[in-house]
């Protein structure tokens, strides 16, 4: 079985056994005989279903039976369905589904990606839109309740933290992606790479509040800012040590600072800063001859950090 090189999850016990599994509906019906090869007319097999398997009031609790699944019927692990989800997809998109800290055990989700990969399945498959699995976490977030990759969040006793809750489980996910050599710079089949969908879609929710609430009330306080800064910064920073092009551009000649500066949020200026950090022309133009600066005209503290000759804070 394959070892993590860096696993941020605990491993409480091995993968059960015939005798140790609980007695659970899956259990029931493979003592009656059932085939667990068998596969739906979609081509979806158990693993496809159990990962997909959804309670309103509560999330169903399934690490048991995956871990036992994959260890008794290795095949199933990297068996897609018909449209080339593999059970791999389908795990990260129950980890989109099931974000919402009010009714789940917050790392249940991230727990079935890291015990697929545990247990064999191949970290670098794409998907049927050509995304791998960072793209997929590249666009956790959602413009209503979802964390981001990148964010923050509140502990029951109010004070701001980057180690718990969604986000938090999200980095710790992240680490066991890039130890794995997921492809940071791979592209989907709409030529878009994780880091585009993190700055360009739905990889950072405070961000996106900034645009209904203002940019004053999503940092209560400047250490707050700070944290949130220093908390984005480490994800980025990884990205780079796994080997992200910053100046990569898109099928349309728009680099990343075109992807920050299209939208007028709290994470705007800092992600322009650090862009042009990296080397990144805020002057280059794309295909319809717009600049990042073009773009970010008429919202002046984008367009001043654009512009400034020294993008260090």
């Amino acid at each position: 079985m394959l070892r993590f090189y860096n696993n941020p999850f605990p491993d409480p016990s091995d993968y059960p056994t015939a005798s140790t599994l609980p007695p659970t509906a899956i259990k029931a019906l493979l003592d009656l005989g059932a085939d667990p090869l068998a596969t739906d007319n979609k081509g979806k097999h158990v693993l496809h279903h159990l990962l997909e398997a959804e309670d309103r009031d509560r999330t169903p609790i399934i690490r048991q039976s995956l871990r036992y699944l994959a260890s008794h019927f290795p095949t199933l692990v990297n068996q897609p369905d018909s449209n080339g989800m593999y059970p791999l997809h389908t795990a990260m998109q129950r980890v989109r589904r099931l974000r919402d800290g009010g009714r789940i055990e917050i790392t249940d989700p991230e727990f079935s990606v890291a015990d697929l990969i545990a247990a064999g399945a191949n970290p670098h498959v794409r998907d049927a839109h050509g995304n791998n699995v960072l793209h997929y976490i590249a666009d956790l977030g959602d413009m209503l309740t979802n964390s981001g990759l990148t964010e923050i969040d509140m502990t029951f006793s109010g004070e701001w933290s980057a180690t718990i809750g969604c986000p938090a489980a999200a980095r710790r996910l992240f680490d066991i992606l890039l130890d794995q050599g997921v492809d940071v710079k791979a592209r989907n089949d709409a030529g878009q790479t994780p880091m585009r969908i993190l700055l360009d879609s739905g990889g950072a929710w405070m961000a996106k509040r900034g645009r209904w609430r203002g940019a004053s009330s999503i940092y209560s306080s400047m250490e707050i800012e700070k944290l949130a800064d220093e908390t984005e910064a480490k994800v980025f920073d990884k990205f780079g040590v796994a080997g992200v092009d910053w100046n990569e551009r898109d099928e349309q000649g728009r680099t990343l600072l075109h992807a920050v500066a299209a939208h007028d949020n709290r994470r705007t200026v800092w992600r322009c800063k650090y862009l042009r950090d990296r080397g990144v022309d805020p002057l280059i133009r794309d295909m319809y001859g717009k600049t990042a600066v073009d773009l970010a005209w008429g919202v002046d503290r984008v367009v001043e950090a654009l512009q400034d000759n020294d993008a260090k804070d």
